[in-house]
């Protein structure tokens, strides 16, 4: 697979909720792409990149058609900032690159 930069995705939840949303990752000529082997690991952080506020969820929704479900739990978005910043990376053996990043808006409700 060859180098292209990340897709960019910006967030905007809730905090005190769940966050769930599935995409279909394609190559440059929209292929699905096959993620058979593939691990992926999303960390969420501020703008200097010096706080690691909690780790996303990714995974294969489905290898073979390149959907992937990254997901937030209450908890999770209980703890974010307003802005933050997100990445998601792949892995396959040695080689690995980061397929999406972009930030996190996290709006705070009223209702409890």
């Amino acid at each position: 697979m060859s180098t292209i930069l990340p897709a960019k995705y910006n967030i905007e939840l809730y905090r005190r909720q769940d966050y769930i949303k599935k995409f279909t990752h394609t190559d440059p000529n929209g292929t699905p792409t096959n993620f058979t082997g593939f691990t992926f690991a999303s960390h969420i952080y501020n703008f200097e990149r010096s706080k690691k506020y909690t780790q996303m969820s990714v995974v294969n929704s489905n290898v073979l058609t390149g959907e992937i479900t990254m997901s937030l739990t209450d908890t999770q978005t209980t703890i974010l900032p307003d802005l933050s910043y997100y990445d998601i990376r792949v892995t396959n053996g040695t080689t690995s690159y980061y397929i999406m990043s972009g930030t996190i808006t996290a709006y705070q409700g009223y209702t409890p």
